[in-house]
């Protein structure tokens, strides 16, 4: 059970990499990619706290 939850918890963090990549622009800053990143895994994971910070770096 617990493998189930990990999967789903790397599943659903890949995918909001996947869409900061798509949104990501120059002049954005670090902060509002991770606060896409936090956005993504609560609204469509339903995963309220990440184990790591979204590594945006520019």
């Amino acid at each position: 059970m617990e493998l189930e939850v990990l999967r789903y918890t790397n599943r659903i963090s890949s995918e909001a990499h996947k869409e900061i990549m798509k949104h990501v622009k120059p002049g954005h800053k670090e902060y509002e990619m991770e606060s896409l990143f936090r956005h993504y895994c609560y609204a469509r994971g339903g995963i309220r706290h990440t184990s790591y910070t979204c590594i945006c770096g520019r």
